[in-house]
């Protein structure tokens, strides 16, 4: 009951939910809340009024789900972390499976286990179960910043710290973004696994992908295989599941920071279009994790679930006993990333004592308009650490912000100091409980509590109460409302029930168990909060005639500043309380008058606005704006013109610089297919760099000189991209556009050269196979089938293919070969396997091309799995796709392994249906 909800399916729970709001069609949605006893922490943020299916997009929320995880219908999923999301869920758990009874494989192993869902493996199985809700530690939405901090000590065994802590900070988009602190202390192997509501592929940065052939998450040697395989024991359900992970790449290397990119789908048409939605994590840690791999997971079939969900793993490896805090940043966005960068900054512990277990961390984020921000991590709140050697922090968690240099914004949780605006703040207020309701009533619950200090009834309203009971359950609970009394306080807890359960099931009047008791100490946790921002009254810039009287209040009085100004002209008087500007103008005194004030606390200027005051020449009795023309408006050298009849201002936009045009594209067929778009050289300054944007996503790239005249910048496109738009403009070093956008296609360039008259019907042919090729990989990837590469081609043209051609397998095994495979995605490369191999071996690849040359190169040797080890030759091009390849493994001066093959063999093995043939 102190759960706020009663069900026995957690996931179920959460669908009740919804579906009362659908039912009625609107609920409350702006304000962040905690279901404590059910397990269910959420910060948003909305509309007052929620109504589905028409301002969803206006609507966010970061969710950990924390409830009990033992009985038969619950998931493995303590902590599990949601993000929903400009109408959509973003990620989201596997919902309810397919099969609900019963020991089926994927219920038991991927649906109800711990992987499947955004959370953190240790020692690579499964949470243990546990039979409450976890233990929430700090829950707070001050607006700019939140956070919820939430501790499960019973998922886990062999953990003696499982402990999610999430701050969100305002963002952009509507949207904040979120840093996302787990920490975990215990075990030898940490698996932070995380995904996106997308089949889309992510794209990534920091890291390099090797494909893993064959097999899943759990091993090149250990393969999905799901057809209806039953179960016998629950205990099946402490395995890992990864073996419901295929299609799986690795870096084994990865760098500290590294992030993974998301193309949000809408897989239940909610939305007109979601184009442009995204989901970026950005992983930061002090030394590089030990490997990263994606993967495809597969939700439970019902409805309108897609086939698959892109799935990161990252995985720390270690000793005995690890501590581990996996450190990321979490960003919604829509179109374009407003994020520049983030990264770990160093934490140094100036006054205090760390406890063994103790942690601080703080990552500094800085957004492409020029904000920085700050956000802070530390488990011992008495502690003060020096932050990237510019502030100060003593606290739980915090947020601090700069414009430019300025300090605009700070937070803290539990903090009694954040940098030099907050200080000496008091962090929390503790005392013991003498009373509480003790019976199920509808007239609302109340805890009578002996504080240690006074306190007003303001600093307990709206907070929360965290009771040190026997630890059955977390006690801890929201004051809705608060009468204070000296030291004594009477909190109002609403409908939220002190009573745990029944004495005796049987017979009810033996009363009850409760939660709490009295006596139990207890700490409320308080905040403190620095806004520059609310120094100030938004102040546009102002036009008076001359010889009026003008009064304007820039600042806001009782804010614990005093207020400065600088630009005021003669006859102005100003405020230092408020901020309130007077000025009895003469009529002598027409012109432009430039005023900044600044807000001024202990001598350091906390924050500043500036505005215009144009004092303009006017006989009439009164503005007209709804009759003026602008007749006598009047232009100022800086560029603003003022009307003095209607007191409208319009400020004139700065002359654009001429922008030159692409002189065209054209493309290059090798083992890759790449589009080139080229400029006149001359056309270029230093500095200048191209953006390309291609499904919903922009790079830049560098120019590189192609001949004499013209410069040229190139772009990959995989086979299925064929049909696809690439977008290009050419930026100057601060990202203004100096070029027209060029939007062109692979197709878009084939069908140029199909209708000019100086393309051979040898260069004709080969255009139409590539688009059939273009659309044979949309069509096998499922990727927008609706506009195929081919689908322009006339009838005259489509005949201009290539006839089937024949092939013969001349692949020979040689020592130690243990098979081949083909990638033809985004490039063609042949992978050869050899077995037996171990670190240290060479590789050599010979062949002659299309035209009789002979080519040999050095080539790596990659760790498949075991002593399986694989030589990719990603040097061919189409034109030797009958070529035989021969590889030779070398062990120092020995030939330990070879083998030859081509593309042709491969082709000819998968038509006679050995496609995996060795």
């Amino acid at each position: 009951l102190h759960g706020d909800i009663f069900h026995p399916d957690p996931e179920s729970v959460k669908n009740d939910i919804l579906n009362a709001v659908r039912a009625n069609g609107q609920w409350d949605m702006s304000e962040s809340d905690m279901l404590c006893g059910h397990g269910m922490a959420l910060l948003r943020k909305g509309p007052e009024t929620y109504m589905v299916g028409v301002n969803d997009e206006e609507f966010f929320d970061y969710n950990i789900y924390f409830g009990y995880t033992s009985t038969s219908h619950a998931q493995r999923e303590q902590l599990r972390f949601d993000i929903d999301a400009f109408g959509l869920n973003l990620s989201g758990s596997m919902g309810y499976p397919l099969l609900v009874t019963g020991g089926d494989a994927m219920r038991m192993q991927w649906i109800r286990g711990t992987v499947s869902d955004n959370n953190v493996l240790v020692n690579d199985k499964c949470q243990s179960g546990s039979p409450e809700a976890g233990f929430p530690l700090h829950f707070e939405d001050a607006g700019f910043a939140k956070v919820m901090d939430i501790e499960a000590p019973d998922a886990y065994e062999d953990a003696d710290i499982y402990r999610r802590t999430v701050v969100t900070v305002e963002g952009c988009d509507g949207v904040d973004y979120a840093v996302d602190f787990f920490r975990v202390l215990g075990g030898s192997e940490h698996v932070y696994s995380f995904h996106g509501a997308t089949t889309i592929e992510p794209a990534t940065e920091g890291l390099e992908m090797v494909e893993q052939p064959f097999g899943t998450y759990a091993g090149a040697d250990v393969k999905y295989d799901y057809d209806g395989v039953v179960i016998d024991s629950a205990e099946s359900i402490s395995g890992n599941g990864y073996n419901w992970l295929r299609d799986v790449s690795r870096d084994n290397d990865p760098e500290t920071t590294f992030s993974v990119d998301w193309a949000i789908e809408d897989f239940h048409h909610r939305l007109p279009t979601s184009a442009g939605i995204h989901l970026k994590l950005t992983m930061l840690s002090e030394e590089p994790m030990t490997e990263v791999a994606l993967a495809e997971g597969q939700p439970a079939q019902n409805g309108r679930n897609p086939d698959h969900l892109e799935y990161v793993l990252v995985r720390r490896s270690g000793e005995e006993g690890m501590d581990t805090l996996f450190t990321a940043v979490v960003e919604p966005y829509q179109h374009d990333s407003y994020i520049a960068s983030s990264e770990l900054v160093d934490v140094e512990l100036i006054e205090g004592n760390e406890h063994e277990t103790d942690r601080a961390a703080a990552v500094k984020v800085i957004q492409k308009s020029g904000r920085v921000d700050y956000v802070l991590y530390a488990t011992n709140p008495e502690c003060t650490y020096m932050v990237d050697d510019r502030f100060e922090f003593r606290g739980s968690t915090g947020v601090v912000t700069y414009e430019g240099e300025q300090l605009t914004y700070a937070w803290g949780s539990e903090a009694t100091k954040v940098a030099d605006v907050i200080e000496d703040a008091k962090p929390r207020l503790t005392g013991h409980v003498t009373d509480f309701t003790k019976e199920i009533t509808m007239d609302g619950y109340y805890i009578t509590v002996e504080l240690d200090e006074p306190a007003s009834a303001e600093m307990l309203k709206d907070r929360w109460i965290y009771i040190n009971n026997d630890g059955w359950e977390n006690a801890v609970y929201p004051i809705r409302d608060a009468e204070v009394n000296g030291t004594t306080a009477v909190l109002s807890l609403e409908d939220k029930t002190l009573v745990r359960e029944f004495v005796d099931e049987l017979d009810f009047d033996k009363g009850y168990k409760y939660n709490i008791a009295e006596g139990q100490t207890f700490s409320i946790p308080l905040s403190a909060t620095f806004d520059a921002s609310s120094f100030f009254v938004h102040a546009e810039d102002q036009v008076i005639k001359a010889g009026n009287k003008f009064t304007l209040t820039t600042g806001v009085a009782g804010a614990g500043v005093t207020y400065e100004a600088d630009g005021l002209a003669t006859g102005m008087k100003f405020n230092a309380k408020n901020g309130q500007l007077d000025w009895s103008t003469s009529r002598t005194q027409t012109g432009r008058y430039p005023v900044t004030v600044k807000a001024i606390k202990d001598g350091e200027v906390m924050g500043e606005m500036s505005l215009v005051i144009y004092v303009v020449n006017y006989t009439g009795s009164s503005y007209a704006p709804d009759k003026c023309a602008h007749t006598k408006a009047v232009t100022y050298a800086t560029g603003e013109t003022v009307c003095p009849a209607c007191g409208t201002i319009s400020k004139k936009a700065a002359d654009s610089e001429a922008k030159f045009s692409f002189v065209g594209s054209n493309m290059t067929l090798g083992n890759e297919l790449v589009q080139n778009f080229m400029v006149n050289t001359s056309d270029l300054k230093d500095g200048y760099k191209a953006q390309i944007t291609h499904n919903g996503e922009t790079v830049e790239a560098a120019f590189t000189k192609h001949n004499s005249t013209y410069s040229l910048v190139s772009y990959r496109v995989a086979a299925k991209q064929m049909a696809d738009a690439i977008e290009v403009v050419v930026v100057d070093e601060n990202g203004n556009a100096v070029s027209e956008v060029y939007t062109s296609s692979v197709r878009d360039y084939a069908m140029k050269a199909l209708a000019a008259a100086t393309s051979t019907a040898k260069v004709k042919t080969m255009v139409v196979d590539m688009l059939n090729y273009g659309a044979a990989a949309q069509t096998y990837f499922g990727y927008n089938e609706k506009d195929l590469a081919n689908k322009l081609l006339t009838a005259a043209q489509k005949g201009l293919a290539t006839d089937d051609v024949a092939c013969t397998d001349k692949r020979v095994k040689g020592e130690n070969y243990y098979g081949s495979n083909l990638s033809l995605e985004d490039s063609i490369i042949l992978n050869l396997y050899f077995q037996n191999c171990k670190a240290g071996m060479t590789a050599k690849v010979t062949y002659k091309d299309y035209k009789g040359r002979s080519v040999s190169a050095e080539a790596e040797l990659v760790k498949h799995s075991g002593s399986t080890y694989m030589v990719a030759v990603d040097e061919i091009v189409l034109a030797d796709a009958f070529s035989p390849v021969t590889v030779t493994v070398m062990n120092g001066e020995k030939v330990h392994g070879t083998a030859t093959d081509s593309v042709e063999s491969y082709g000819a093995r998968a038509e006679g249906g050995d496609l995996y043939a060795t």
